[in-house]
């Protein structure tokens, strides 16, 4: 029987349409408070990047969040024996960097401690430089996870040469 209804509805749009003017009638009073909020969450969720207030010399200007973490993930990949994973920027309500995590995978050998440390102060140059402040550790957490130990191909191969030579 249900095969006959479908065919009696016409074209597809009129299907739609009907179902669309059925769920209008089912619409709870919850929906229609929470509806914005849901929306608002959904915006900043899809959007491509948040700002990051910097400034320079003609006064404050905005950096892509996408942008300020490429640079720090680039800066933190150029420290020897460490692979940058993900960089996540968090600014405050007016946009002024608030913290850095850094993700990074460490080579074997490495001193964790070392690594963070000199990681930590990568990624607070980085920004200085991008965003034209002082990004100083002690008021810009910087956060740095180490997600993954790995073997150094450079270092393994050159200690390969150096055992064969015994």
């Amino acid at each position: 029987m249900e095969m006959s209804r479908e065919r009696d509805l016409g074209p597809p749009s009129d299907l739609l349409a009907r179902a669309a003017g059925e769920l209008r009638q089912l619409t709870d009073d919850g929906w229609v408070r929470a509806e914005q909020s849901v929306l608002d969450r959904v915006a900043r969720a899809l959007r491509s990047a948040r700002p990051v207030r910097g400034r320079h010399e003609g006064g404050d200007f905005f950096l892509s969040s996408t942008v300020l973490s490429a640079r720090v993930g680039t800066r933190v990949d150029s420290i020897p024996g460490v692979r940058a994973s993900s960089v996540r920027i968090i600014t405050d309500d007016v946009d002024h960097l608030e913290a850095v995590t850094l993700a990074v995978s460490v080579a074997y050998g490495q001193t964790i401690a070392d690594v963070g440390s000199r990681a930590r102060g990568e990624a607070a140059a980085a920004a200085s430089e991008a965003l034209g402040v002082q990004v100083r550790t002690d008021q810009v957490t910087v956060d740095v996870l180490v997600e993954d130990v790995f073997v150094d191909e450079a270092r393994d191969d050159s200690g390969a040469d150096d055992a064969g030579e015994d």
